[in-house]
């Protein structure tokens, strides 16, 4: 249903009482007095349904925020109204009313922990235009990043899993701050992956592709601003499941090529800004994997 359909409907609800106790000057009253006797305003119209839409009980517009962005986790806490909880929408990074069918591009309560990440690329106020465009970006290397390239098993492949199908037996070491890993590729690279191994009580915080996905769009988005540099390192928020608990990350992303961990370790870089590699030094924080 457009604006225009909308606010019909409010207006057939409240039109004779905002006519009689409204003064003139104040939206309602001004508005009635344009309709019924001056001819309709457009750009009142459009003015008075968002200010209805955001402000009436079950309005999932209740997330936004006074910056304009959305509050994902407040999001999730909503409801719509159908009397449904609202949803985080990863397409338009903003709180919609509950859809009939829950895509991975959709976030609800089962999966709140994608919310940080989200909600960092949220607070950007990222154009249609860049996510779109961050969108396209991560379709097009999603392949290369998750399951490496046919043939050329060092390739990609920057999840523990894809990692481990080609090279069994190989040793590296893990963070347990991050969940992030690192494994000796040559004698100067090291190749860098998303623990994304099933979680278990000993290891309760595991990447998801999805959290992948959502932390390489945001770095897509963050290069976009930042074009004088290719690759681009920038600090990215994590998901908040298990021990990772938001911690910030160096993560590079490398135009139609690439976006990886630079380094395990967490950087104390500020979120969204350029960062270098953390590296992969043992540390007290490290454990020894075999694959």
């Amino acid at each position: 249903m457009d604006k225009l359909s909308k606010f019909f409907i409010v207006l057939a609800i409240f039109s004779t009482t905002a006519v009689a106790i409204c003064p003139s000057g104040w939206w309602p009253g001004r508005l009635m007095n344009q309709i019924l006797g001056y001819g309709i305003d457009y750009e009142d119209v459009q003015n008075s349904v968002d200010f209805f839409e955001s402000n009436v009980p079950g309005s999932c517009e209740s997330a936004k925020q006074p910056n304009g962005s959305y509050n994902c986790a407040s999001c999730l806490t909503l409801k719509d109204r159908t009397d449904k909880f609202c949803v985080f929408d990863t397409t338009k990074m903003q709180c919609v009313d509950r859809p009939s069918t829950i895509t991975t591009d959709i976030v609800t309560s089962n999966n709140a922990e994608r919310c940080p990440t989200l909600q960092q690329i949220s607070n950007l106020k990222p154009t249609q235009v860049e996510i779109n465009t961050a969108r396209t970006e991560w379709g097009q290397i999603k392949g290369h990043v998750l399951n490496g390239e046919t043939g050329d098993p060092t390739s990609g492949r920057h999840l523990f899993s894809s990692w481990q199908a080609a090279h069994r037996g190989e040793q590296g070491i893990c963070q347990r701050k991050t969940n992030l890993c690192s494994f000796l590729r040559t004698t100067k690279v090291h190749k860098t992956v998303w623990d994304d191994r099933a979680r278990s009580a000993d290891f309760p915080g595991r990447y998801s592709t999805d959290q992948v996905a959502d932390i390489c769009i945001g770095a897509i988005i963050l290069h976009g601003r930042n074009k004088g540099s290719n690759p681009f390192s920038v600090s990215m928020q994590t998901a908040s499941n298990g021990p990772t608990n938001g911690k910030s990350i160096c993560i590079t992303h490398r135009t139609g090529a690439s976006c990886f961990p630079d380094g395990i370790h967490p950087t104390l870089n500020q979120l969204g800004t350029p960062c270098a590699s953390t590296g992969d030094a043992v540390t007290t924080d490290t454990y020894n994997v075999t694959l």
